[in-house]
């Protein structure tokens, strides 16, 4: 295990718990990054919820509205697209890129996780005595309950150039804005949304021709080494790990994406994911 020389101050290799949810992008992150062996991962906490401030009825209603129905039915088409490729990789006999998968083959816990904040969750984290929590793509808002079994707290890899595209979706708005550019952020996590002390940064041109899924998997390579460079800046620096770069620019928060957002997509001359992306999903 890592010690502690003082307060926030690390030597050795990090033990870290990392904090996602299934999808393919996320989980492919995470097998490249365990892969790289640059640190030590001794368990994942995998979210089990949609969306966690919804459940139930009041879920189904608020992604059936007329409102949302359209930027969920997407996203819902996306995940189910890329579960269905990774059944299709284990009949392949190929790699599975589940989380689940992922943790039985190197024999680590993963801890189903309804809420991040709930007591039994928090105390089995604990029991796995991290050095610092690792949030890849996690849908739950973390509070100090939970980031504060960790000696060092939490980072979080966001998919956008912070301080834009703050929340859910943030590749589909760097996209239906416009922008030039998208990439991924790693930062710490604080008591706001995306909005902690920034560490390490990638970025990369949106081409004419990418769909949203192209831009997710383009972000991927550019996740993997975001994490790895701030991973490494915490093992040297501990809790003052932070990069030159500040936050510049226009503060853009969002959430589920709404029929205008779709609209805004369309006019960008973008689509959320054509032929191609639905045989990379399903073929890996």
């Amino acid at each position: 295990m890592t010690r502690q020389d003082s307060p926030g101050k690390p030597t050795g290799r990090l033990r870290v718990v990392i904090l996602s949810y299934e999808s393919h992008q996320s989980c492919t992150i995470i097998r490249q990054l365990v892969e790289r062996g640059d640190v030590d991962v001794v368990g994942f906490g995998r979210s089990t919820v949609v969306d966690p401030r919804r459940k139930g009825l009041a879920l189904l209603r608020f992604l059936a509205s007329s409102k949302r129905r359209t930027g969920a039915s997407w996203k819902v088409a996306e995940v189910l697209l890329g579960r269905t490729g990774d059944l299709i990789s284990a009949l392949r006999r190929l790699p599975r890129t589940s989380l689940k998968s992922i943790a039985g083959e190197l024999s680590i816990p993963c801890l189903d996780c309804h809420d991040a904040a709930d007591p039994d969750f928090v105390r089995r984290v604990g029991e796995l005595h991290p050095d610092l929590l690792v949030s890849v793509h996690f849908n739950q808002i973390l509070k100090p309950v939970t980031w504060s079994v960790a000696p060092l707290g939490a980072i979080n890899a966001h998919g956008a150039l912070l301080p834009n595209h703050r929340g859910l979706f943030p590749h589909l708005y760097a996209v239906a804005a416009g922008d030039d550019r998208a990439g991924v952020t790693v930062h710490w996590v604080d008591e706001g949304v995306d909005t902690g002390r920034p560490i390490s940064r990638r970025s990369f041109p949106i081409n004419e021709d990418d769909t949203v899924v192209r831009v997710e998997n383009r972000a991927i390579p550019a996740a993997v080494d975001a994490l790895t460079e701030a991973i490494k800046l915490v093992a040297e620096r501990g809790t003052d790990a932070q990069a030159e770069f500040g936050y510049e620019g226009v503060t853009v928060y969002h959430s589920w994406p709404a029929g205008a957002d779709l609209k805004r997509l369309r006019k960008s001359g973008h689509r959320y994911m054509d032929l191609r992306d639905v045989r990379g999903l399903l073929i890996k």
